[in-house]
């Protein structure tokens, strides 16, 4: 699955995974320019996170990632 981008006010921010690697974010305010590493969500072995909101707040859910 590749990444997820959400637009939140003026910024784009990029939520992806690399399986053994945590979930990663990065954001931009001009997407197709340059974006900005915020840093990791989640250094645990986890992938595919799917973000959505719900009467005002935001909520992740992610898969765990066994190595299979």
């Amino acid at each position: 699955m590749g990444p997820l981008i959400v637009k939140i006010n003026e910024t784009y921010f990029m939520i992806f995974s690399s399986a053994s690697h945590g979930v990663h974010l990065a954001f931009t305010q001009r997407l197709g320019i340059e974006w900005k590493y915020i840093g990791t969500m989640i250094s645990e072995r986890r992938e595919n996170p799917a973000l959505f909101q719900h009467e005002g707040k935001w909520y992740m859910l992610i898969g765990t990632y066994d190595g299979d």
